[in-house]
């Protein structure tokens, strides 16, 4: 008989559990539905619209939904310097393209990426990159443009990290 109350608890619980996370699971669904990057970004960074004309800045036309790049190879490239306040600057780009040789040309020519972002971005202080991402954008969007040829085309900025710190104000 305890055995038989112990087994109906289990059960009882058990079915507690499956209509909570039934009853969950379109409160959730709807929170957390991302259609794209743009939504991505607005709900880690805030304030989207002020970047939106740049939310895919080497790609000709609209940027797809995150869901249908999820497939493709992707790339993430890191880079840091020092500005001339002699604070630093962090960024992390992810890419995805639709092919790996677009991958195999960014790793072959991120040193050059990397340095050519150093001499544009050094010269900048602190104060004129905080809250000003659209700069930085613009200056990572030329340098990438010059280096990356061949697949300019099909390469997709999936997520975006700007980070830095230190300083002598």
């Amino acid at each position: 008989m305890k055995k038989q109350i112990q087994i109906g608890i289990g059960v009882a619980v058990l079915l507690l559990i499956i209509i909570g996370l039934a009853l969950y699971k379109p409160y959730y669904d709807k929170k957390y539905q991302f259609s794209g990057l743009g939504e991505i970004y607005e709900a880690r960074r805030g304030n989207w619209e002020a970047q939106q004309q740049r939310r895919m800045f080497f790609e000709p036309g609209k940027q797809p939904p995150l869901e249908e790049t999820a497939h493709l190879p992707s790339y993430e490239f890191r880079f840091a310097t020092n500005l001339a306040d002699r604070s630093f600057m962090a960024m992390e780009l992810t890419f995805r393209f639709k092919n790996s040789s677009g991958i195999t040309e960014i790793r072959r020519k991120s040193d050059r990426i990397r340095h050519a972002l150093t001499i544009a971005l050094s010269p900048y202080t602190r104060a004129d990159l905080e809250n000003n991402e659209g700069r930085v954008l613009a200056v990572t969007d030329t340098i990438l443009n010059r280096y990356i040829e061949s697949e300019i085309q099909h390469l997709y900025l999936t997520d975006y990290r700007l980070s830095g710190g230190g300083g002598m104000d």
